[in-house]
């Protein structure tokens, strides 16, 4: 009788009692229960979603512009720089003279230029853009003399 006792009282113990006991008894770690019902997520989705719309966006005010009447003048002027290298492609000719190859080997350089537009029209406009070019090139010689093949 005593035992039927126990049976029934463990059979209504709730899911925790049961785990309490069953670690007691040498079994594994209660694991918790993080299952939450799916109207309570729904309703926190729902809430942060409402609070999100609330929330003013900053992004959205006109800002202060520099210089606002920039575009409407009628020159502008600015410069320009660049990098370029040079390099000579040559083309071989039968000579009957003493120069036997010519090489060239490309080196590097600058650009600078100036940059002026005119406003004919508010949507025409001329630009004129003169540069110069800052560079070196080399050219190698080799020619045959009395002495044998020199490269110049």
């Amino acid at each position: 009788m005593q035992i039927n006792k126990l049976n029934i009282k463990r059979n209504k113990l709730s899911h925790f009692e049961k785990v309490r006991s069953r670690n007691s008894e040498g079994g594994r770690l209660p694991t918790p229960d993080f299952r939450m019902p799916i109207r309570s997520i729904i309703k926190k989705i729902y809430f942060v979603i409402c609070l999100l719309n609330c929330i003013e966006c900053f992004g959205q005010h006109p800002k202060i512009q520099n210089l606002p009447k920039y575009e409407f003048d009628a020159l502008h002027f600015g410069f320009s720089l660049g990098v370029n290298k040079t390099n000579f492609i040559i083309t071989p000719r039968t000579l009957s003279d003493s120069i036997l190859v010519v090489e060239s080997s490309p080196q590097n350089g600058f650009n600078l230029g100036i940059v002026s537009e005119l406003a004919v029209h508010r949507y025409l406009t001329i630009r004129f853009v003169p540069n110069i070019s800052f560079a070196q090139r080399n050219l190698d010689f080799t020619i045959a003399t009395q002495k044998g093949i020199g490269v110049f």
